[in-house]
């Protein structure tokens, strides 16, 4: 049986490493640091700016980067025109 993983699902993969060492590690300071000052469970705006940046420049929905095209995003569509969940 073959387990290796598609040349798209590496391509994925290979995005979300990137973007975890480029975005994501190098902010675990600021993010610890702000949990400190205002408790566990408050929302550090620093989410917000990383779910910004990890959707710059793709369908807004996730972070294919195919824009229209993706087939998260059309599917979501579909289902909300239907009245189905987003």
């Amino acid at each position: 049986m073959d387990f290796e993983l598609s040349p798209r699902a590496r391509d994925t993969c290979a995005r979300m490493w990137d973007f975890m060492r480029e975005e994501v590690f190098p902010a675990e300071p600021g993010w610890r640091a702000w949990l400190r000052e205002h408790g566990e469970h408050a929302h550090p705006p620093l989410m917000e700016e990383l779910k910004t940046s990890a959707r710059n420049g793709d369908c807004g929905t996730c972070s294919c980067r195919r824009g229209r095209a993706c087939r998260t995003s059309t599917t979501r569509r579909w289902r909300r025109s239907r009245g189905g969940r987003p």
